[in-house]
């Protein structure tokens, strides 16, 4: 198996069968690790002030549309 590089992008390219179904592992971490960090983190943006969200550059709907984003997207 070989790897090979993108030059215009800085990740490496997996062959398509690869790139489709994730190893049981990482998807193990993903439905354990990352899926709930996603909500946990979306569910706190929808807690912040206006002016903490300022320092973050987004608006009062940029996060409320980030909210509404599941949580495996």
């Amino acid at each position: 198996m070989t790897f090979t590089a993108n030059p215009r992008r800085s990740e490496i390219s997996l062959p398509a069968r690869q790139a489709r179904w994730p190893a049981f592992p990482d998807l193990l971490q993903m439905v354990l690790v990352t899926w709930p960090e996603r909500r946990r983190q979306r569910r706190h943006l929808g807690e912040l002030a206006d002016h903490h969200l300022r320092d973050i550059g987004l608006t009062r709907s940029q996060a409320r549309q980030e909210m509404k984003r599941w949580f495996f997207d």
